[in-house]
């Protein structure tokens, strides 16, 4: 059984496939798993000046599962958002904005039937959705023209698409909205953040807002092209970079006035800023920190500012995320995607992946049954190839279903949870024996352990399987950071 199992997990990552060949996609969204196969499926937006409409294509094969044609799409990558669950039928809803005939909408994730419209003055120029305590609570939050005196910040019921509030947001010239994963404020709602004066050199500012009410929960000055992002945990934190006078990047206790540090390096001030969770270890007490712009990524710490080399890429990234449950790097580029382990010393943006023709535009990772590490959708926006391609970043686990081996009543062993850098440790649950296999299906380790027995492999970079010896069943996955 174990060898069947090598001969089909092995291999370098590639396109699995590819939709709509007339092109100009340029938004994708995750939309959870519609069709109950086991793959996480996909929400895909075409500009709305192509017409092509909004769909949600099967993760696994590329197929339509539904199609919104006559919402022509959206008005940029910014403006498709995977929402809460509004209606109550286990699948997120997604909203959209336009700017041809301005308005936000809200439709149904499980048909494409449009479940609310929201006209607007101004061009809508991004949106995104939080949630609230409550089954069904859920609030779409935009941003309209916001350089014009009409222009702003807003937010809309999830239910009725009624305006809960509106911000004017200065003279703006940011198109994007941060929100947090859950809250700060102690109302139950994910709390949200964005720049304003952008360009103005005296009186750029970044705001912490409630989501819900709109409410200013923090603030602090910049300069001029500031940039932030804002998480809760483990600490609740506002992190901004910004050029011009004392340029930085820095991190803020939310709330708080004076950094926690800053780098004060100009070549440190960073168009996109995205916290990533704790990737310099488990005990660390802040968030740390993912930046991007021109043609480098780096790793800040959360602790205290550190950094070391940045990720060299041969085009400036237009995406560029942490899948957290794989500790992978995930970069899209005009030309390629990139999906290499997150390291602080000498990183390198492989493996790759070269796209099929057209210019990647946006991207998300989501799960498969079939594969061991994410599949990744890509929205492409030229007109010369295909509109949306889905990457592989490993070969499947089982080969459409036909490997079926029950997973054991009892597991004999078991990696534990958030491994350290550079190894793994496999625990003894019942008692017995596993192996550890590497995403070439070679065996680099075997466990032989009683129940509360620990034994700790050190290996190299990448995803590993632990393989139950006696059924060749897979047990666990587990990523080895940094060596």
């Amino acid at each position: 059984m174990i060898a069947l199992l090598l001969a089909i997990i092995s291999g370098p990552q590639g396109i699995l496939w590819t939709a709509f060949p007339e092109g100009c996609f340029t938004a994708v969204q995750c939309a959870g798993d519609v069709n109950g196969d086991g793959t996480g499926d996909i929400f895909t937006a075409s500009l709305e000046s192509m017409g092509v409409g909004i769909h949600c294509l099967d993760g696994l094969t590329g197929a339509v599962i539904w199609s919104n044609q006559s919402a022509l799409g959206v008005a940029g990558p910014g403006c498709l958002r995977t929402v809460g669950d509004v209606n109550l039928d286990g699948v997120p809803e997604v909203a959209a904005g336009q700017a041809g005939s301005p308005r936000v909408f809200l439709l149904c994730g499980a048909t494409g039937a449009q479940i609310w419209s929201s006209p607007q003055d101004k061009v809508v120029q991004y949106v995104e959705g939080i949630v609230g305590p409550e089954p069904g609570d859920v609030v779409v939050l935009a941003m309209k023209d916001a350089v014009s005196s009409s222009g702003g910040i807003f937010a809309l019921d999830g239910q009725s698409g009624q305006e809960l509030w509106f911000q004017w947001a200065g003279s703006t010239q940011d198109a994007w909205i941060k929100v947090t994963e859950t809250d700060i404020s102690g109302n139950g709602w994910s709390e949200m953040g964005y720049s304003i004066d952008r360009g103005s050199v005296w009186n750029g500012s970044v705001m912490v807002m409630d989501g819900y009410t709109g409410e200013l929960l923090c603030g602090q000055s910049t300069c001029y092209f500031g940039t932030m992002d804002i998480c809760d945990s483990p600490v609740p934190s506002l992190a901004v970079s910004h050029f011009g006078y004392l340029p930085g990047t820095w991190m803020v206790d939310i709330p708080g006035e004076e950094p926690v540090w800053d780098t004060g390096e100009e070549e440190f001030c960073f168009p996109n800023l995205n916290f990533i969770g704790n990737v310099t270890g488990s005990y660390s007490p802040r968030a740390d920190l993912l930046c991007y712009g021109s043609l480098h990524i780096y790793l800040i710490s959360g602790d205290n500012g550190y950094h070391d080399d940045g990720y060299p890429l041969s085009a400036v990234a237009t995406d560029c995320f942490h899948d957290g449950s794989q500790w992978r790097l995930a970069a899209l580029t005009a030309g390629t995607f990139n999906a290499p382990p997150l390291v602080f010393s000498s990183p390198a943006t492989t493996p790759q992946t070269q796209l099929p023709n057209s210019p990647g535009s946006s991207m998300c990772l989501f799960e498969s049954d079939q594969y061991p590490t994410p599949l990744v959708a890509v929205a492409m926006a030229g007109t010369t190839g295909p509109g949306i391609c889905v990457i592989h970043t490993s070969w499947p686990v089982a080969n459409g279903g036909t490997y079926s081996e029950p997973v054991p009543a009892q597991v004999p062993v078991s990696l534990v949870e958030c491994p350290g850098r550079g190894f793994l440790t496999a625990q003894g649950i019942a008692g017995g024996e596993a192996v550890i296999l590497d995403s070439a299906g070679r065996v680099v380790g075997k466990v032989m352990l009683r129940p509360g027995e620990r034994e700790a492999f050190h290996l190299p970079p990448g995803v590993y399987l632990l393989v139950d010896s006696s059924t060749g069943v897979l047990l666990q996955r587990g990523v080895v950071l940094v060596r």
